[in-house]
């Protein structure tokens, strides 16, 4: 008993103080600040959900399509360029967001260039333009030839070092429903999407795909690389049990960047060469888990299911590509076009909160 009132004497002069309600708003006191939850300006916000249609119904460019060709043939050696690379864009972002397939789109840049007197790209041509589109930046992860290729988007560093989550999803790889697979044992699988997200901005900081196959936490230290490399600084990193392995601990330690998992109750507390989760697993045994969790904010996990939801309600979830390198291609256009809708999101409240 006396232990647990000295670890807890250490958490409250940490800046641990508790929790108060009051009518219509929470207050939370931990590390010293206290944070207000309540009802934001829904204007504002509703303002930035329509400003996202701007963003994948942006034809703006219909009116430079002889200026942009003009420049990308400049100085070209061989056949000039006929369609600019933002009729391209345009087309890789319909077809992100709503999952329309290319002979559609030829068909509505047909009735869009009508309005230009140009002509319109072919749907062949369109998906080899597509596929040389530049990703937003690709690190190979080594050590294990199941993991082909990991891609980073190229968010924008907040101030501060940055809280993130991390998780993982399936996307699938067909529309058809149960019975398929359970009547005619049809079974195709799907593509495993390994995250890492800000959990403030909710925009994804690094991301693989891989097999199903592919256990969670043996990408993670390949993610946390990644999106250093980006020049995002990591504080602390929230995740479920699949992480709680030593290499994991270890491989957060000798990156000095903080690791809250949830670890077993029957955890051992010998360290069996890791002291950190043994340290760990001492201290959420002594004050229990759930003031663990309080203290610890471990519900700020959650917010990577929220990235989840919104990628998938907006961006859909099943994949039409059919080679692993296509699918990577689609998912790689899912997730820069939702990092683009929370900027304009958050630009647009912020804007309002600036009025």
């Amino acid at each position: 008993m006396a232990r647990k009132e000295h670890i807890l004497r250490i958490y409250c002069c940490c800046g641990f103080i508790g929790t108060q309600t009051a009518k219509g708003k929470t207050a939370q006191r931990i590390w010293g600040e206290i944070r207000f939850r309540k009802g934001g300006c829904w204007s504002d916000y509703n303002e930035g959900l329509v400003r996202r249609g701007c963003i994948s119904g942006n034809m703006f460019w219909t009116a430079y399509v002889d200026e942009e060709l003009a420049r990308m043939n400049a100085g070209k050696v061989g056949r000039p360029f006929d369609y600019p690379h933002s009729m391209v864009e345009y087309a890789r972002r319909r077809h992100a967001k709503g999952g329309i397939d290319y002979r559609s789109l030829e068909g509505e840049l047909r009735e869009i260039m009508k309005l230009t007197g140009k002509k319109a790209i072919s749907y062949s041509q369109m998906f080899k333009r597509c596929k040389k589109l530049d990703m937003m930046g690709a690190a190979t992860v080594e050590k294990d030839p199941e993991w082909v290729r990991a891609a980073n988007t190229s968010n924008r560093t907040r101030g501060g070092r940055i809280v993130a989550a991390a998780d993982t999803t399936g996307m699938k790889l067909t529309v058809r429903g149960e019975w398929m697979r359970e009547k005619w044992k049809i079974h195709r699988g799907w593509v495993k999407m390994h995250v890492l997200a800000d959990t403030a901005t909710g925009k994804v900081l690094s991301y693989c795909i891989t097999t199903e196959e592919t256990a969670d936490h043996k990408t993670l230290l390949a993610l946390v690389d990644d999106a250093v490399a980006k020049g995002h600084a990591l504080d602390r990193v929230y995740m479920d049990g699949a992480y709680d392995t030593k290499a994991i601990w270890r491989g957060m330690k000798e990156r000095d960047i903080g690791m809250i998992t949830n670890i077993r109750k029957n955890a051992r507390t010998n360290s069996r060469g890791c002291m950190e989760r043994t340290h760990a697993a001492i201290v959420r045994n002594t004050i229990g888990d759930k003031l663990w969790k309080l203290i610890h904010r471990y519900g700020t996990r959650w917010r990577i299911e929220c990235v989840f939801s919104d990628l998938k309600r907006v961006m859909g979830e099943t994949l039409s590509a059919r080679s692993f390198a296509a699918m990577e291609r689609e998912i790689d256009a899912k997730i820069c076009l939702h990092n683009r809708y929370k900027d304009v999101v958050a630009e647009a409240v912020a804007k309002g909160r600036g009025n």
